[in-house]
């Protein structure tokens, strides 16, 4: 019984933290820009920043005139095979990036919590 209530719980404490699609903000999109350019090829996230339009981050370096994230990548490199499935699948990745970060915030924050 009290093996279930565990399970219970955990999946509980799951769907509570997959509920909420919050906006973007300064280091969400500092890391959507990084996850963006990775999936490109590049750590650079100059025309990442361009396709979130009026969604900007402060949350850069600048380095020999080129822009980077200044988030660490791990998360990034954990999100972009999703990403990858969810551009191909048609989500639209360009502008608010509101539904692209709770889809990618499910497998790098939700599922290793839940884990």
């Amino acid at each position: 019984m009290a093996r279930r209530l565990g399970v219970l719980a955990i999946v509980l404490l799951g769907a509570a933290y997959a509920w909420p699609m919050q906006g973007g903000g300064g280091t969400p999109n500092a890391q959507y820009a990084l996850v963006k350019a990775l999936e490109n090829g590049t750590p650079r996230v100059e025309q990442s920043l361009q396709e979130l339009g009026d969604f900007p981050t402060r949350d850069l370096v600048q380095i020999d005139g080129r822009l980077y994230s200044n988030k660490a990548p791990g998360l990034a490199f954990v999100t972009v095979p999703l990403y990858a499935v969810l551009e191909s699948a048609g989500m639209h990745v360009t502008g608010d990036p509101t539904r692209a970060l709770w889809a990618l915030g499910l497998v790098g924050t939700v599922l290793p919590a839940v884990l």
